[in-house]
């Protein structure tokens, strides 16, 4: 059971967050629902005070829905305690930002082109 809750949450989260190269868009599914009329307006106005098209309100909503699904099930794994990892903090060797520039090359390697 652990092991189809585990697939189910990665599946989604690979799904919502696949990496997209520079010029390449998410394919969009038209689709019709059936909304209250004045909760569609609303909507509408809150989308635009937020200055995002309905569509992109639409799918952060979706997203977010669909990511506690995944908190959901990575709790039933983990259990519900709360653990606390006590470490003491290191001075770095050297540079920082030459440690990091080294790690996002090599990340960037490893990326499909």
């Amino acid at each position: 059971m652990k092991e189809a809750i585990v697939n189910y949450a990665t599946e989604i989260f690979i799904n919502l967050f696949t990496y997209l190269p520079t010029g390449v868009s998410m394919v969009r599914k038209k689709t019709s629902i059936y909304v209250d009329e004045e909760i569609w307006m609303e909507f509408k106005r809150y989308a635009v005070d937020k200055g995002m098209d309905v569509s992109s309100l639409i799918e952060e909503i979706l997203r977010e829905e669909l990511l506690s699904h995944i908190d959901d099930a990575l709790s039933k794994i983990a259990g519900s305690e709360d653990y606390q990892i006590n470490f003491e903090p290191i001075e770095p060797r050297g540079s920082v930002s030459a440690l990091i520039r080294e790690m996002r090359n090599e990340r960037a390697s490893g990326l499909p082109r």
